[in-house]
């Protein structure tokens, strides 16, 4: 493969992880004004639901193109996305991390990696735009303090005590639960999500099967990682906190 193919095909996988980035927030709430005109050539997309505010936006640092998702409500949440065909993206993310100030970086391949901080976005992987929900979700409960309104299905939530005795904010129409738990390693404190009275069980299956449907266990609702039990992986530390 020559460079000029390389590049092309670098061209046109980022064009893709724009078009599939639209669409998933298009299909998830969000609407643009009908007036909206999108370029691909300099994407800079404005969306509104309810009272969070989003942006999809292409950008550049040190020469290395990424999209850039902004989602906006009580505070501000930035999401970096940077598409790459490479089989080793580690140099593009350090760099990109090192300039560009934002609240979580991934690096979007159509390989079937999907470890640490890469996401798989490929045309032939159907929970491809699924998994940039689940991106853009996650923004939406961290840049909003009050939480009354849920903001997966539109209705409201209600603040209370779950199954586990934790204070959390259901929405009684959807059944998800957004709570705030402790990292006792790092002394912080993050958001998780969960499905009221939901324990999906794990069967055995091929490895990369088990990987997709261990992905899948929460309908994409989770905005941390889980493990094949459900159990919350600190997005912190990475451990689990009993």
């Amino acid at each position: 493969m020559t460079d000029s193919d390389v590049t092309k095909l670098q061209n046109d996988y980022f064009c893709f992880c724009e078009m599939l980035s639209l669409f998933a927030v298009g299909h998830f709430n969000f609407v643009c004004d009908k007036d909206e005109t999108i370029s691909f050539s300099r994407l800079n997309a404005d969306f509104r639901f309810k009272d969070w505010k989003l942006k999809i936006k292409k950008s550049i640092c040190n020469e290395i193109p990424f999209i850039a998702i902004y989602v906006e409500k009580d505070v501000k949440y930035k999401i970096v996305l940077i598409p790459s065909v490479f089989a080793d993206s580690s140099e593009l993310l350090s760099e990109v991390k090192s300039n560009e100030i934002a609240d979580e970086y991934s690096i979007c391949t159509p390989r079937e990696e999907y470890a640490g901080d890469t996401i798989l976005l490929d045309i032939t992987n159907i929970e491809s735009f699924r998994r940039i929900q689940q991106i853009v979700l996650r923004a939406m409960i961290y840049a909003d303090v009050e939480k009354t309104e849920c903001p997966f299905c539109n209705n409201k939530l209600a603040h209370t005590i779950g199954s586990d005795g934790k204070s959390v904010y259901e929405c009684k129409s959807c059944r998800t639960e957004i709570a705030e738990e402790y990292c006792p390693v790092s002394d912080k404190k993050f958001f998780f999500t969960r499905i009221e009275n939901y324990s999906p069980r794990i069967s055995s299956e091929e490895e990369w099967l088990a990987k997709r449907k261990s992905e899948a266990l929460m309908y994409f609702r989770n905005i941390t990682k889980i493990n094949d039990k459900t159990e919350i992986i600190c997005p912190i530390c990475g451990g689990i906190h009993k």
